[in-house]
């Protein structure tokens, strides 16, 4: 199919939302999935580095081995074989002992090392990936506030716990139904929070006496052995060797925002998801105005039902449609139109069939947190 030029510019320059609510979706689906790109490229890099230091130092022992192997055969058959001592006493006297034995000791140090290293980067990725969690909840009561013209901020709730005034914030001033989200989230999310202070206050160090260990004794017992818990004299040193925990992580606090982001638009009868919706279909008649109808959301599916019509008697234009979505493992689009005899929604399908990602950004940015590519229906009638 021939470049639409008309249409790609259109869809280049609508991407510059000016809708505030729209921009911090974007914007915090583009720093979540940029921060756990991170963790995951420093993790292969630390794991290729080990890989090539163990591989380089085997190298060099099964190298000097070689050389010493004569000299361990000379002094092996200078002995009986039936010499219980001939094995070791030619080990020892060849220097192959030695050389296994530091052999050995290398490769453990450089285990230690690296563990070591790991348990350090672990941390600071749930250090860092709270920092986002607590900083971008803030900036949402922030914007809420303003968006709902509430003159109490979140400054004016007072609670030593900041997610838990977080929370208050967004239930009691923003009046947000967010019973079950609490139910769903709250607990990991406060889970996180308990690590991260520990590991920033104390180093990840507790005391046996230590109020809140009994706390973290629990988070360590449900983490599926991916954290632990080492006993050093009186006290206890929390390890993150495993960084399957901080990876699992992303997609809990992913869709404990695109939940929060479907129930605010809820609350104001879809007015983001219309705007957008509206912003998307103006390629077809500038007057046109959509409207979200109905939403129907399961796990990771969903279904928008709208309506869409012009406000102009000399553009007039009208109809229905329904976009359905699912997880994919890359970004895919079947488009149903029932109204063939529009030139511009002809012009619209043929060119969005090959775009997939048009509708993934336009339309789903925030809504589909976790969920890189998406499987598209759109239906036309």
């Amino acid at each position: 199919m021939s470049i639409d030029y008309g249409f790609t510019i259109y869809y280049y320059l609508l991407e510059e939302d000016s809708d505030p609510l729209s921009n911090f979706y974007r914007r915090l689906e583009r720093s979540l999935s940029m921060q756990a790109t991170h963790t995951m490229k420093t993790t292969e890099l630390y794991e290729k580095e080990q890989k090539l230091l163990r591989e380089a130092a085997e190298t060099a022992f099964r190298k000097k081995e070689a050389e010493l192997t004569p000299a361990y055969r000379r002094e092996y058959e200078s002995l009986s074989a039936e010499d219980p001592v001939a094995h070791d006493y030619a080990m020892r006297i060849s220097g192959l002992e030695d050389l296994t034995g530091n052999h050995a000791t290398e490769q453990q140090v450089l285990q230690e090392q690296f563990e070591e290293m790991k348990d350090y980067f672990n941390k600071a990725a749930l250090v860092s990936l709270y920092a986002l969690l607590e900083n971008e909840l803030r900036k949402l009561c922030e914007l809420l506030q303003v968006t709902y013209g509430k003159r109490v901020g979140i400054e004016h709730l007072n609670d030593s716990n900041y997610l838990t005034t977080c929370f208050n914030y967004l239930e009691l001033v923003i009046e947000l139904p967010i019973i079950k989200l609490k139910q769903d989230y709250e607990t990991g999310l406060h889970q996180i929070q308990s690590l991260r202070n520990k590991i920033v206050h104390n180093g990840g160090e507790f005391s046996k006496n230590d109020p809140k260990l009994l706390n973290i004794k629990n988070i360590v017992a449900q983490s599926e052995k991916l954290l632990s818990l080492e006993s050093e004299r009186e006290r206890f040193k929390l390890r993150m060797y495993d960084i399957h925990y901080v990876n699992r992580l992303y997609p809990m606090i992913g869709n404990f925002f695109q939940e929060l982001f479907w129930l605010i638009d809820s609350a104001s009868d879809y007015r983001l998801l219309s705007s957008r919706l509206t912003g998307i279909f103006k390629f077809i008649n500038k007057d046109i105005t959509a409207t979200v109808t109905k939403v129907v959301l399961g796990n990771n599916i969903g279904t928008i039902s709208f309506d869409v019509k012009s406000v102009s008697p000399e553009n007039a234009l009208a109809f229905q449609g329904k976009i359905s979505y699912t997880r994919a493992k890359e970004n895919t689009i079947e488009i149903t139109n029932q109204l063939t005899a529009n030139e511009q929604i002809s012009r619209w399908t043929n060119q969005i069939k090959d775009r997939p990602e048009i509708l993934r950004q336009q339309l789903f940015s925030g809504f589909a947190m976790g969920k890189e590519y998406l499987d598209i229906k759109v239906m036309l009638y």
